[in-house]
């Protein structure tokens, strides 16, 4: 009888896991879904990316958002790389919302400092978590090689040129959903 009593203890353990990890695997595909199918594709240059999450799911993201164009109708890119300050479920959740904030401020704003602080104002207003996120955000004008960008606490992205060397973008504010009245500054490049 004891051993009866635990064999079915220890198949409803792993019946438990299975269902969990069945469920840990939509939610990374649901994840995945929310990151671009495709790199933009921009006459003189070439664009990539690559995205491996530590876990099943996480709360790393980046994103490709095509702005309106300048007034000079140059084509114009949002480009981000985000992370949210966890892993697991949690983490993707708040992910979700920082990049669906992100994307719905970035389109109507053309200051990357100015979209910074408008998410970060809309985290703080909606999120009820202690989570935050760090996003690099920048608004790219291929045809002119401007490269505008704001830094939201998150890991220097490195500008590697061919003569001149290596070069941090460094930041320029404090990770959104921390501060209330968090301000970021821009910084303008050439590329």
């Amino acid at each position: 009888l004891s051993m009866a009593i635990e064999n079915t203890r220890l198949t409803h353990e792993v019946m438990t896991r299975e269902r969990m990890e069945r469920e840990m695997e939509v939610g990374r595909d649901i994840q995945a879904s929310f990151l671009p199918d495709a790199c933009p594709l921009i006459t003189g240059w070439d664009v990539c990316s690559y995205w491996q999450v530590a876990r099943q799911v996480g709360g790393d993201f980046y994103d490709f958002i095509p702005l309106r164009l300048d007034d000079d109708g140059n084509e114009r890119w949002g480009i981000v790389i985000a992370d949210v300050a966890d892993k697991g479920v949690p983490a993707a959740l708040f992910m979700a919302l920082s990049r669906t904030l992100l994307r719905s401020v970035a389109i109507n704003r053309v200051s990357p400092a100015n979209t910074l602080e408008r998410v970060n104002q809309l985290i703080l207003s909606d999120a009820r978590s202690n989570l935050f996120v760090t996003v690099f955000y920048a608004v790219w004008t291929p045809r002119i090689g401007q490269f505008v960008y704001a830094n939201g606490g998150h890991n220097p992205p490195l500008l590697i040129r061919n003569i001149s060397g290596t070069s941090l973008l460094g930041r320029t504010g404090a990770a959104l959903g921390v501060f209330e009245e968090a301000q970021y500054k821009e910084e303008t490049i050439q590329i």
